[in-house]
């Protein structure tokens, strides 16, 4: 099972245990303690000629000093120019350096477009451990609230039959229907919300997502027939952002190497969301007497978890999404550099943010705003006046074929790429599994065991158990891997996510087999033996999930918005189609061994839709090299690769023993 790692990486697994590297070390500066001072004139003079500046460098050329705290420039004719004199000004004229190295030439109109390398403090990837993992936090509690509305409220449409003053006339399959179109809408809301979070920002449109379905929550709690109630729950699920921003607010913080423990993190909210709701909506059916008051409180509950996630995420969570913070960045700087030619910029204003968005005036109300805002990264600098945005360059932002083009390509991708076809269904497939088997419990446990609703929303903790125990299984996968990459970034194929989800795979068939034939009751089984078969569902469901999304993310990279967007699809699509379907399969497939039967056959599927992982393990560098979105994500890769590579061959080969930082020793 080595098919995955290239020959290059050979013997690295008996050195991962020993292999310990400096976290946080930027790589750009890895064995680089100073630039030679005729790259630094260089540079220098590249500044000068693409922003105009004022400042003149000295124009006496006297003989080379004899002191070393000086950066000289030596020119043509062999004479020199003191171009930095003092530690103080070398340290000044080293930071000035750093910032315009990387800056690119002014476009004709003069202005300059800042970079995510001039600018990458401002940036996601940039924040504290600490703060990062407080985002996620809040993330993961966002993840819970949305798919609790839709785990919980089966346990509602068994209730809907019985308020006959509103709903009369309603069979238990037409109140189901309202469970099918919410998810079936969820399904293609994250594929609607998902573009806008990547031109108006992560905040904002989580922020309107939050706040739409909390106001269909109160819409559903105070409709009067069931046609309101059907309209509410189509557009809660429309308005449901979904997985698509979320794992968008995990590409804003990590990159494709380190990024794996926060994936895991935020598909274990996934997944403890969607089975969460069945415990505590079997506890309120068990001690709520009356069926129409308990089905109004599954409403309001809803509606208070979803209200409380929206001020969390409202008051401490910052943007994320990199253009975004880039661009203020740029308004930033700007904006001071104008008041300091002014002779107008104080103290204050030096470590301020001018509030550009409704955002960040709303976090600045509050005292946590110091600690989640984005600060800025220095002060001005000439040439500032001339720095934009990137997304304050891009035109036609807003056009009907842009627009169309990003909300197509989620579709295009499962439609055209074997890979995120087949790891969606199989996705899908595992997410519908969780929501028969909301259905499947009732009737399984009640006639089985004798289990009153209270007692089958507590047989529902074995999958919380499960998804936590596959949560904690991957991490020695994980550290491995990371490990490898750090030695060698080209050592390991994207395929070799998959290793683990090869042997936890399978799990799902056995699970499902030995439900199925575990479900006669008593006497002739204990209820703890279905059970068991049901945790090990939820670790193969999980491992699917985690598996799937963290390959796609590696093998489409910026695409993966978009890959991963087609496995949400497919998720919440055959979820709420089973809504309709679970019930009469687990009550009609066999006159006497239904329970039995409906369980082996979902088996006999498992076994069909896990056959792809075998595949494009083994087969998925040659089909990848099918895909225009991955060859053009591995060209780049390759690229910047051999570009760092060459910077630090050429950084070894000019750096002096006893040199220092920007000096030059006469």
């Amino acid at each position: 099972m080595s098919r995955p790692m290239s020959a290059d990486c050979h013997g690295v697994s008996s050195l991962l245990t020993d292999l310990i590297l400096p976290c946080g070390m930027p790589v750009e500066n890895a064995g680089k303690e100073f630039e030679p001072p005729h790259e630094q004139a260089s540079a220098a003079n590249f500044v000068k000629n693409s922003y105009n500046e004022t400042e003149e460098p000295p124009v006496d050329k006297p003989d080379r000093p004899n002191t070393p705290n000086v950066v000289l420039h030596e020119d043509e004719d062999g004479h020199f120019e003191v171009v930095a004199s003092g530690e103080e000004a070398i340290e000044k004229y080293n930071n000035r350096y750093k910032e315009k190295a990387h800056r690119i030439p002014a476009r004709p109109d003069g202005k300059v477009e800042l970079t995510h390398e001039m600018a990458h403090g401002v940036t996601g990837f940039a924040f504290p451990g600490w703060k990062k993992w407080y985002i996620l936090c809040v993330v993961f509690l966002v993840q819970v609230s949305m798919n609790f509305n839709t785990s919980i409220y089966p346990n509602a449409t068994a209730l809907i039959p019985e308020d006959k003053d509103r709903f009369g006339g309603v069979s238990p399959q037409g109140a189901r229907a309202s469970q099918m179109i919410f998810l079936i809408a969820y399904a293609f809301g994250s594929e609607l919300w998902a573009p806008w979070s990547e031109e108006l920002g992560r905040w904002p449109v989580m922020q309107l997502s939050l706040f739409l379905v909390n106001i269909t929550q109160i819409w559903c709690r105070f409709s009067q027939n069931y046609d309101s109630l059907l309209a509410a729950r189509f557009f809660g699920g429309l308005c449901t952002a979904g997985g698509s921003v979320t794992l968008g607010m995990v590409a804003d913080l990590y990159d494709s190497d380190d990024h794996q423990y926060a994936i895991a993190f935020i598909v274990l909210s996934s997944v403890i969301g969607t089975s969460i709701g069945p415990v505590i909506g079997g506890l309120m059916q068990g001690f709520m007497s009356d069926p129409v008051h308990c089905l109004n409180w599954i409403i309001w509950l809803m509606l208070i978890f979803g209200g409380f996630t929206q001020l969390v995420h409202a008051l401490t969570v910052p943007e994320t999404l990199s253009f975004i913070l880039i661009d203020r960045e740029a308004r930033r700087r700007r904006k001071a550099r104008q008041e300091q030619l002014n002779g107008t910029l104080s103290q204050n204003k030096k470590r301020g943010i001018s509030f550009q968005s409704f955002e960040e005036f709303w976090l600045s109300l509050h005292p946590v705003y110091d600690y989640f805002s984005s600060k800025p990264e220095r002060t001005p600098q000439p040439g500032d006046e001339n720095i934009y945005g990137p997304i304050e360059l891009k035109e036609n932002r807003f056009s009907a074929k842009e627009v169309a083009k990003l909300w197509f390509r989620p579709f295009h991708m499962i439609a055209t790429e074997p890979i995120v076809l087949f790891l969606s269904l199989l996705s899908g497939f595992s997410d519908a599994l969780i929501f028969t088997f909301e259905m499947s419990f009732d009737y399984v446990f009640k006639d089985g065991w004798g289990f009153k609703p209270w007692a089958v929303g507590l047989a529902f903790i074995t999958i919380n158990v499960g998804y936590i125990i596959a949560f904690f299984s991957f991490f020695p996968t994980i550290m491995s891997q990371r490990r490898a990459r750090r030695l060698d970034p080209d050592c390991l194929y994207p395929e070799v996510r998959l290793w683990w989800l090869l042997w936890l795979a399978p799990l799902e068939p056995i699970g499902l087999f030995g439900f199925a034939w575990c479900s006669y009751g008593e006497p002739q089984v204990h209820w703890i033996a279905p059970l068991i078969f049901a945790a090990l569902i939820a670790i193969a469901n999980y491992a699917i999930y985690m598996a799937t999304i963290d390959y796609m993310v590696e093998a489409y990279g910026e695409y993966s918005a978009s890959a991963t967007g087609g496995n949400a699809l497919a998720r919440d699509l055959l979820a709420g189609i089973s809504a309709m379907y679970a019930v009469p399969m687990y009550e009609k497939i066999s006159p006497n061994l239904s329970y039995q039967w409906a369980s082996t056959f979902l088996g006999f599927v498992s076994i069909v839709v896990i056959i792809p992982i075998y595949i494009f393990y083994w087969k998925g560098p040659q089909i990848r090299e099918r895909s225009p979105f991955s060859l053009e994500i591995l060209k780049r890769r390759r690229e910047e690769r051999l570009r760092a590579k060459g910077e630090m061959e050429d950084s070894e080969a000019n750096q002096k023993p006893g040199e220092k930082s920007g000096a030059s020793l006469a």
